[in-house]
């Protein structure tokens, strides 16, 4: 015989033990929009970093050396729960740290009129900017990949 106490102390037991993971795994934020947060960053300092590209004027470049440790920390910030995002998060972070840096470098080269430190830096910085066009467009790839 069917014994409807018994019926709902098994469906309470059973929700009871899913409540959690459904909780865990299901109120948590879409890789769309995890990837949305680190695109609008990343849009945001190619734009910048476009509008002064060819600049050797030491105050836009260390505007944009600013720019990029605000977007290194912006990053950083970020809480993101996919961990192929969060890598992707954390070599931008880097990438965005060492731009700035070395730009810093250059301008203090550039002002101490030391070329071939300067140079060094530019090529450091050409290198750093070729790794992050391919992180971006690696991290780019990922992203249209539907949530799964």
């Amino acid at each position: 015989m069917f014994d409807c106490y018994s019926f709902s102390r098994q469906n309470l037991r059973l929700i009871v033990s899913i409540l959690p993971l459904l909780l865990f795994f299901g109120c948590g934020e879409s890789k769309t929009a995890q990837c949305q947060k680190l695109i609008l960053i990343t849009q945001a300092m190619a734009e910048t970093a476009s509008e002064h590209r060819n600049s050797l004027d030491p105050k836009q470049m260390l505007a944009i050396a600013d720019d990029f440790e605000k977007s290194a920390q912006k990053l950083e910030k970020l809480s993101l729960e996919n961990p192929e995002l969060r890598s992707y998060q954390q070599t931008l972070t880097q990438i965005y740290s060492d731009n700035a840096a070395v730009t810093r470098i250059m301008i203090r080269a550039l002002e101490d009129q030391d070329i071939p430190t300067a140079k060094s830096a530019q090529e450091k910085v050409k290198a750093v900017g070729e790794q992050e066009r391919t992180v971006i467009t690696q991290m780019n790839q990922a992203c249209q990949v539907n949530d799964g």
